[in-house]
């Protein structure tokens, strides 16, 4: 499954941003619409990723989002994977 392959960018990504000043795991659960505290640690844990689905593509759009809003570039990460998957990963 191409999630396997992907996840460890968002996170790290998630990692960071929570090792920021004032951010904790309550603030990302609202911001990341609700996720449950089980489905997140999971997440950052690296376990069970296969369940984490709505997780990592609440994630992935938050970081989206904010690279928009922070008016960065895309990664070659992120231009390759548009490149060979233009109609996103399923």
């Amino acid at each position: 499954m191409i999630l396997f392959t992907i996840y460890p960018q968002v996170v790290a990504k998630l990692k960071d941003f929570l090792a920021r000043d004032g951010v904790n795991q309550a603030m990302m659960y609202k911001v990341l619409g609700g996720i449950y505290h089980e489905k997140l640690t999971l997440f950052l844990s690296g376990e069970n990723v296969n369940t984490c689905g709505k997780t990592y593509k609440a994630a992935y759009l938050f970081f989206e989002k904010f690279r928009i809003l922070e008016d960065e570039d895309k990664s070659e990460d992120g231009v390759k994977n548009e490149t060979e998957n233009p109609r996103g990963f399923h």
